[in-house]
């Protein structure tokens, strides 16, 4: 009789998505450095985040989603049907007294209509994504985060209002 030692390769792949998206959300918290690069690096961050959505959605083989709010963002993933959180972020200096305090706000793209009451960016297990145009400013910067359709990702600065 043949007994298995081990993992197989499907399930340390699952793994790995788990802590790339976990990486990916603590990682720059911890270098981030002074205000004026700490947007840049929420950028980064949020940046990263939706990268790997794109790409654990595809290994994982199963959908995940990001709901927005002006304060930060919750990462989910379906599970039997109903979204489950896997992670909050609240965006530093929000909630507080603090002057240039940043927000996020959806400002394009598919991603706002809601699905779900809850979640407005899905990228399904074929890769499939809401395209979104996401804006995280304070009162001094601004940066724009889009994602299209076929989970692409990129990060521009923008002139703040």
């Amino acid at each position: 009789m043949y007994r298995s030692r081990g993992f197989s390769l499907l399930e340390l792949m699952v793994v790995l998505v788990v802590l790339a998206l976990c990486s990916a959300i603590a990682l720059p918290r911890l270098f981030a450095a002074d205000s004026h690069g700490s947007l840049h690096a929420q950028g980064d961050e949020l940046a990263a985040v939706l990268h790997d959505l794109s790409d654990g959605a595809v290994l994982a083989g199963h959908a995940l989603g990001l709901h927005v709010d002006d304060y930060g963002y919750q990462v989910l993933q379906r599970a039997g049907g109903d979204w489950q959180v896997m992670h909050v972020q609240s965006l530093p200096g929000t909630g507080s007294a603090q002057a240039d305090a940043p927000t996020l706000r959806l400002v394009a793209g598919e991603c706002l209509r809601r699905i779900d009451n809850a979640v407005q960016i899905v990228v399904t297990a074929a890769g499939l994504a809401t395209s979104c145009r996401i804006e995280l400013a304070s009162r001094s910067q601004m940066i724009e985060v889009e994602m299209d359709a076929a989970g692409n990702v990129s990060k521009r600065p923008k002139d703040a209002i």
